[in-house]
């Protein structure tokens, strides 16, 4: 389940950043804003940050943020989470 929170306001949310509610139930929204929130969100969350699975998160202090990694290796890392992301079909830039 998506939820998609407002990035401007409008009439019938005029809270940015609100849930989006339609006829008393949430919308679920799945648009490009949608898959960009997504990917942000995954791109932010450090490895290990949440406690429920260690294992979730980007690599940052375990292999990106090192001095020896190669930087096709960091590409690599984030091609992977980014195409990993539901909704996203290829990665065809860094």
């Amino acid at each position: 389940m998506d939820i998609k929170l407002t990035r401007s306001t409008d009439i019938s949310n005029a809270v940015v950043h609100d849930l989006h509610f339609t006829d008393g139930s949430m919308t679920m929204v799945v648009d490009i804003e949608s898959i960009q929130q997504h990917v942000k969100c995954r791109l932010l969350e450090f490895k290990g940050e949440w406690f429920l699975n260690r294992n979730e998160g980007m690599p940052y202090f375990q292999l990106i943020l090192q001095k020896s990694t190669p930087l096709v290796v960091v590409k690599e890392v984030f091609r992977k989470a980014i195409a990993g992301t539901p909704g996203v079909r290829t990665v065809t830039k860094l």
